[in-house]
């Protein structure tokens, strides 16, 4: 057997048409057909069942075979006076052409109360004028339902404050349980559902005016000028805005941007996203990430636990649960566990992580240095003095001060050497904060392993550490020995590399280590060592000298006394 009906979603509008011309003569009939779930393509024999009160004075009004393509009737009805003012109700009836099958219902409307509107077909109206409307002219809410519930409602709300006429629409669409409450106007709801058997309306509160509410289910705008675009259980108090998420709370002024059981209960407070994040007081801020809270004003808390307690500050925090937290008002604290990089990513070899908490990077050119400034103000004026740190491109570093031309502090790494110019011109070093003895301006520790208090004079003379209470381990040479290997070792004339000092003369550490293997640097020279090999040497050098001389004076005299002999002619 074929099945027919008024396709759902447009009954509504077909009762519609049916009843609205109850009072005419000539009514035009527009339904849609489904056929086995499927629009309608085939001829049809239509009849209107017109029911009078009584079954034996029900009368049938044949409407003959009319062709439907594409499931859409269209067809002409003509019923006489008598008829219309007789008829209660009205049954659309309709079978496949040519069927001996029982006629099959397909709407049944009321004759009574019928509206005297002009019909709106479903393909449109050609005749539709400024006038022409769909709606009501009472003061009852416009209302639209689908499969016979409501998913529409449109009310127009008037109120007189200070002697001044407000007039305001509140709009509804989408589920039947969606309520705006008491003395609210202008408001928009959209959304709203029935969910795993629960309730799940879009609630605008008592009082809250112009708020809206654009999807989602479960939301509520609890204050007027409220927004919430969307998802699930989220409430929005005066001003505020959430776009969406699930559970979020919005306090005056405030926005969140979703996410999740977020809450901002400080007024002009912001949540970007995240999940179980809060602001609790004036203009402070959460972009996101996980548990964190700006409960300071004027606040900022970002990444994971990071608690911003105090005002003015800013807390980054990389935490997985303890939180880190601000300690004082306008702190500005970071918390990067994988190292703290500007203008870089990584350690001194490419592609390797960072290793240290703070990694400075140059920009632009490898030509640029790298920079550093600590500045304190001096006392009521606008100067400022500190210092500069500075790394080259040739991996020298400065540390210059920046107070009355202050002198300048050099390491080299080629030659592993620190240089100070301009300023006072003194240096310690391992000696606390002590200044080098009276007449050096250098002076290098005072005792142990910390160089033993080497200094260098003010006419510049270098003093090495020579006492014997600095030393230990003796034992004895053989300075000809020493001599030996100093005659052995190659001497040249050289210049440093990238130094503009000039030429030197002397030898190589790594073939003097080899020599005399001393010291700890084969590639360094010390002046102790330098000056004890030449000592050494000199020693053994007269040791060989007055051998020699020994030897050459006993066969002076052997040969004087030959000579004397030959001289008196004695064999």
């Amino acid at each position: 057997m074929t099945k027919l009906r008024i396709y759902p979603q447009l009954l509504p509008l077909t009762l519609v048409l049916l009843a609205s011309s109850a009072a005419a003569t000539d009514l035009q009939l527009e339904a849609e057909l489904l056929q086995d779930g499927k629009p309608a393509e085939a001829d049809f024999e239509v009849r209107v069942l017109i029911d009078r009160g009584q079954p034996w004075l029900r009368h049938i009004e044949s409407l003959g075979v009319h062709r439907v393509e594409q499931g859409r009737l269209n067809t002409a009805v003509h019923l006489n006076e008598q008829l219309l003012q007789q008829a209660e109700s009205f049954e659309l009836q309709a079978r496949p052409a040519g069927s001996q099958e029982s006629f099959s219902s397909l709407a049944s409307v009321p004759a009574k109360g019928s509206c005297a509107l002009s019909p709106w077909t479903l393909t449109g109206n050609g005749d539709a004028t400024l006038s022409s409307f769909i709606g009501t002219t009472n003061t009852e809410p416009l209302r639209l339902r689908a499969q016979n519930q409501q998913v529409g409602h449109i009310d127009v709300e008037t109120a007189v404050v200070s002697g001044q006429a407000y007039e305001s629409v509140n709009l509804i669409l989408g589920w039947s349980g969606n309520f705006i409450g008491s003395n609210a106007y202008g408001n928009t709801v959209l959304g709203g559902a029935l969910s795993h058997g629960a309730s799940k309306p879009q609630l605008v509160a008592n009082g809250a005016s112009h708020t809206t509410i654009s999807g989602g289910y479960g939301n509520e705008a609890k204050g007027t000028n409220a927004t919430i675009g969307g998802g699930n259980n989220n409430v929005a108090a005066s001003g505020s805005t959430i776009s969406g998420g699930v559970l979020n709370s919005a306090h005056f002024n405030s926005v969140i941007g979703g996410g999740a059981r977020n809450r901002a209960e400080g007024n002009y407070g912001t949540i970007a996203g995240g999940d179980t994040n809060s602001v609790e007081n004036f203009w402070s801020t959460v972009p996101g990430g996980l548990g964190n809270q700006a409960l300071g004003e004027l606040s900022f808390a970002a990444g994971s636990f990071a608690n911003a307690l105090h005002t003015g500050t800013f807390v980054w925090s990389q935490s997985a649960d303890a939180g880190f937290s601000s300690s004082a008002d306008r702190q500005v604290l970071f918390q990067a566990r994988g190292g703290f990089g500007i203008n870089g990513a990584t350690g001194p070899i490419p592609g390797t992580p960072l290793n240290a908490e703070l990694t400075l990077r140059t920009t632009g050119s490898p030509d640029n240095n790298v920079d550093l400034m600590l500045l304190n103000r001096e006392s009521d004026t606008s100067n400022f003095r500190g210092f500069s740190l500075a790394s080259v491109p040739n991996g020298q570093f400065f540390l210059t001060s920046l107070y009355n031309n202050g002198g300048t502090l050099r390491y080299d790494p080629l030659l592993g050497v620190f240089a100070l110019s301009d300023g006072i011109s003194v240096v310690s070093i391992n000696r606390g904060n002590a200044f080098p003895q009276a007449g050096a301006v250098l002076q290098i520790g005072n005792g142990g392993n910390d160089g033993n208090g080497a200094y260098l004079s003010g006419g510049g003379t270098w003093t090495n550490a020579s006492s014997r209470e600095f030393k230990t381990a003796f034992s004895s040479i053989d300075p000809e020995l020493i001599l030996e290997r100093l005659l052995g070792l190659p001497l040249s004339s050289w210049a440093y590399k990238d130094s503009v000092e000039g030429r030197h003369l002397g030898p190589v550490a790594e073939e003097f280590a080899a020599a005399f293997s001393l010291g700890s640097d084969p590639q360094r020279i010390s002046t102790v060592d330098a000056d004890g090999v030449s000592m050494a040497a000199i020693q053994g050098l007269n040791t060989r000298l007055e051998r020699q001389n020994a030897a050459l004076l006993k066969r002076i005299e052997t040969l004087e006394k030959r000579l004397g002999r030959l001289e008196q002619g004695t064999p």
